[in-house]
């Protein structure tokens, strides 16, 4: 945790933005270091920071000092905080803060969402109401919440703009002096970037990777804030070998240890680069000076192990905390490139504009400043979006961009972890110490004609039994229903609720979960004293959807062998193949047919069960829900606003819960 230090009185006069974010993929901690940049472009002092970075209990004071503070918030899962404020944003929900906890401060709230999932900006619009309930007032002329919309013609992107010249408007106002020239421009991003100091440890030095890991906000592994090392012992194909989808089983042993999750929790991976990624980034440190004279081929300078350390660069106050970068505490060259940069993403908008500064060519400047600018949207589209350019590609390709290796290090992002919900492994399952995953590799052709593989889902694909794996798992509000509100048996067997599971694609991953640990429930009852089961009567339902039978049917063999053995609590009708006859059926179809449509009902309605979605978020839960209102008005007796009241009551209960992506 931070403390508030005491500062001098010779910059209190200068005006302060305090930015404060939630990010969950990055782009809100992007944006959120675009404004602190830009505000120190017009000689403002100003400072980002992820929530839980601070100490909830020095927020009020860090706020006061300031003279706007503005938040940045993404959302994650189903209308979640994101995983880096989840802590503050709990301590910010305590009855007992009182009403005037932030009177005085202007704040204002800028949301990142995207309209395809039904939870839009639902963690912005729940802190824009909080914030005003603890007596925080509005900043003038800027909206007390803005909702962007990756949907929208520039994404997100295009609503941060407007927001941004709003908010340095309205605080700029407060202090005089001129902003930075373009040459000040150019000296101060150099500044920056070159805040790392590194010393070389020599090669064949021992690398210390721990400073990497020490933030999981949240995601625990029974060795603390260290990611497990798991081991891949399964790694097959589930699709046929002549599809267009490449779609994996893969099962992680998990190192011994106290675990405890449950089916439906998260498993969060660290993806690696490639080996070929490295070669790439060795041959650009061919270009970087800084290195010892006789390190000068490519080999010799990745096989460098350098100890790293980072000076403040963000002009903060001077009583305002200092955080530093998230780094290995000494690492080789190769390490820094395999683990931890992410040299193979898709670069932002903001890291144009911390890369021309760095440019020796005009021509190269002036291009990657269009990148980074607004009016240069539809460039950056089609240079970089479209095209699945990576930071790797861009800085090879701009060949005058040669900066120092310390700025190198700094300028691309480090990779982020990524989630995936568990197809299995639970320690009440049969797979004890086991994270299993059901992973669709990402594969596509851009529209010049480069392929694209997603980093972590071809670092999956890629990695064979034996390969070690580092992941965390993260809690999930999806529970069996017994298990979400307390113990199976503190329950009689006439009150375990109904469950029903609808996943089409690779959403079928947490449904499979939490049916295995089903399965070992019931068998734990059949292995007992001859009571009756809880399980007797049918209780779990699950509906399917791919393309085609003989292509994409995951799990087919799986699903007949519980069919037959427990078709008594298990129900499964005909998946849904949208592919396989000349009318496209989908998990909707399935839904409203009549002796599924009949059980639902007996499910949700008369049983107080729960309904379960996962998939894709472009239309499928929302599709769902609507035929589930519709099975609620046919054969419940409901009117739509009736079944519309029901089905948010659904939600309320937790009874109503969506994984989408």
């Amino acid at each position: 945790a931070q403390t508030l230090l005491s500062g001098g009185m010779a910059e209190r006069n200068r005006a302060r933005l305090l930015v404060l974010y939630g990010s969950q993929t990055g782009t809100a901690q992007d944006l959120a270091h675009t404004l602190r940049r830009r505000a120190q472009s017009l000689n403002l002092q100003a400072a980002a920071y992820a929530l839980d970075d601070l100490d909830a209990e020095m927020l009020p004071a860090l706020a006061r000092s300031a003279s706007a503070v503005v938040w940045i918030v993404a959302t994650a899962g189903a209308g979640e905080a994101p995983s880096n404020m989840q802590r503050g944003w709990k301590a910010l929900r305590r009855r007992r803060l009182a009403a005037d906890l932030f009177e005085g401060c202007r704040m204002a709230v800028l949301g990142l969402g995207d309209t395809t999932y039904e939870k839009f900006n639902a963690a912005a619009r729940r802190l824009g109401r909080r914030l005003e309930q603890l007596g925080a007032a509005a900043l003038e002329g800027v909206a007390r919440l803005t909702l962007a919309n990756e949907q929208a013609a520039e994404g997100v992107y295009g609503t941060f703009e407007g927001w941004a010249k709003d908010v340095l408007r309205v605080v700029a106002a407060r202090h005089a002096t001129p902003e930075m020239t373009e040459e000040e421009l150019q000296q101060s991003a150099r500044q920056e970037a070159l805040s790392l100091s590194l010393a070389f440890a020599g090669a064949g030095a021992e690398s210390d990777v721990g400073g990497f890991y020490e933030k999981p906000y949240g995601d625990l592994t029974p060795f603390g804030n260290e990611p497990a090392l798991g081991t891949v012992a399964v790694n097959r194909r589930i699709t046929a070998d002549d599809w267009i989808q490449e779609t994996r089983h893969i099962e992680i042993a998990l190192p011994p240890g106290n675990w405890d999750f449950h089916g439906g929790d998260v498993a969060v991976v660290f993806p690696e680069n490639s080996a070929e990624i490295v070669r790439r980034f060795g041959q650009l440190l061919l270009d970087s000076a800084g290195f010892p004279p006789e390190v000068e081929t490519r080999e010799k300078r990745l096989a460098m192990v350098i100890s790293v350390a980072e000076s403040d660069a963000q002009t903060a106050p001077p009583e305002w905390p200092t955080m530093k970068m998230q780094l290995p505490r000494c690492c080789s060259l190769a390490d820094f490139a395999k683990r931890f940069l992410d040299l193979a993403g898709t670069p932002t908008r903001s890291f144009f504009e911390r890369l021309w500064p760095w440019a020796e060519n005009e021509d190269e400047k002036d291009k990657l400043k269009e990148l980074a600018s607004p009016e240069g949207y539809d460039l950056l589209l089609d240079y970089c979006i479209r095209e699945r350019r990576s930071h790797l590609d861009v800085l090879e390709e701009f060949r005058s961009v040669r900066p120092p290796l310390m700025a190198l290090l700094k300028l691309v992002p480090t990779i982020i972890p990524r989630e995936f919900s568990l197809a299995g492994g639970a320690p009440c399952s049969a797979d004890v110490n086991s994270a299993h995953l059901c992973v669709g590799v990402v594969r596509q052709k851009t529209p010049y004609g480069r392929t694209h593989v997603g980093l972590c889902s071809g670092y999956l694909a890629s990695s064979p039994p034996g390969s070690s794996v580092r992941l965390f798992i993260r809690a999930s509000q999806m529970r069996l229903p017994e298990l979400a509100n307390g113990s199976l048996h503190d329950r009689s067997p006439a009150h375990v609720p109904p469950l029903l599971c609808v996943g089409p694609g690779t959403g079928i991953a947490p449904m499979r979960a939490l049916l295995r640990e089903r399965l070992a429930m019931v068998e734990k009852f059949q292995e007992g004293d001859g009571t009756e089961s809880p399980f007797a009567k049918k209780h779990f339902a699950l509906i399917f959807g791919c393309r085609k039978r003989t292509m994409d049917f995951y799990y087919q063999e799986e699903w007949a062998d519980v069919l037959e053995k427990h078709s008594s609590w298990f129900y499964m009708p005909e998946p849904a193949f949208s592919r396989d006859t000349e009318r496209k059926v989908y998990v909707t179809d399935r839904i409203l047919e009549h002796s599924t449509r009949q059980l639902i009902w007996e499910f949700l309605g008369l049983r107080r069960g729960s309904l379960y979605i996962s998939g894709t978020s472009k239309g499928m839960p929302q599709d769902v829900a609507a035929s589930v209102k519709q099975v609620a008005i046919d054969t419940g007796g409901m009117s739509a606003e009736e079944a519309t009241a029901w089905l948010k009551r659904l939600e309320k209960e937790g009874r109503y819960i969506v994984e989408a992506w």
